[in-house]
């Protein structure tokens, strides 16, 4: 897929710098979850003074909106596969975004479910600390329980206040097949009323270097004795739960899992032979936050790797 259209963004700094990404200074605007492209088009195409990015978590929907915004020659669009509330977080400076777009996101009607929602009072407070003073957000929602309970939870948050109970919904995949079906379209926006200090809504981004060991196991007798570890820290949980190993034995992956806080990520540790040292670090390219947690994970690879005090 093309660069131009497609950002991968644990490969830029943080926080991007979006007037470099797309060339120019202009107006951001974000829409989460944007399926086929269909929102992202009719935005972009109507308003070509704007930046627009999109976030979308299927690989699958990338794809598509990919092909539409490369037939139609849309050139003010990026988007990329990443999940909302960790990216606004890490990748967006303070009051970077001007408006933002949340089309028929996922209502999760059971209550046992409702955690689950994005627009909780939390994803507002931060999404105001990304919103410029004054910015809007504008929803569509077919559900009414999912409608009032955005509301509710928008002013839990003090950071955003609903101003109007309606906006011109664009014709999407979503909005055709409701519409169809005779369902009822809720449109509300929000207007932020509040710049609030989301510091310690994730874990801090912190510095680590690849671990070197010198002295280490034979990484097959590694993988062939390998048992799943993990560890429990308060706030924190770090499993290890699958070794392999490379087909010329020079590499093992280690399939781990870190939760810090309820951000949760899933990523590859690689214990590599290089000369007379095995160099520990998380896989290449992987798209990955590197938290004390993470940090945490890669030590105890380390430790698994390294030969125990009897065996030296």
């Amino acid at each position: 897929m093309s660069p131009a259209f497609v950002l991968d963004l644990f490969q830029a700094p943080r926080p991007v710098n979006w007037a470099e990404v797309f060339g120019r200074t202009a107006p951001l605007e974000l829409e989460r979850v944007f399926g086929r492209g269909d929102f992202l088009a009719h935005r972009a195409s109507e308003q070509p003074e704007i930046n627009l990015i999109g976030l979308e978590v299927s690989s699958l929907s990338v794809l598509k909106a990919w092909k539409r915004l490369r037939r139609e020659g849309i050139s003010n669009v990026r988007i990329a596969k990443a999940e909302a509330a960790s990216t606004l977080f890490y990748f967006f400076a303070e009051r970077s975004i001007s408006r933002s777009w949340v089309l028929f996101p996922e209502p999760w009607p059971k209550a046992r479910h409702q955690d689950r929602r994005l627009l909780g009072s939390d994803f507002f407070r931060l999404l105001a600390a990304r919103t410029t003073d004054g910015g809007e957000l504008f929803v569509a929602a077919d559900w009414p329980d999912y409608r009032d309970w955005m509301i509710y939870e928008a002013g839990l948050s003090g950071a955003f206040a609903l101003e109007s109970g309606g906006w011109p919904v664009p014709a999407t995949k979503y909005h055709e097949k409701w519409r169809a079906e005779g369902r009822s379209i809720y449109s509300l926006v929000f207007r932020k009323t509040e710049h609030p200090d989301v510091s310690g809504l994730f874990p801090a981004e912190v510095h680590m270097s690849q671990i070197k060991l010198e002295v280490f196991r034979e990484l097959s007798d590694v993988v062939s004795s390998f048992v799943p570890a993990a560890e429990d820290w308060p706030g924190g949980v770090l499993r290890i739960k699958k070794a392999y190993l490379s087909w010329e034995g020079a590499e093992a992956l280690f399939l781990c899992l870190v939760s810090e806080e309820g951000f949760i990520q899933k990523f590859h540790v690689s214990a590599k032979r290089v000369g007379n040292t095995v160099l520990v670090k998380p896989q290449d390219h992987a798209h990955l936050v590197i938290t004390p947690g993470i940090k945490r994970c890669v030590e105890s690879v380390a430790r698994i790797v390294a030969p125990t005090p009897e065996g030296l």
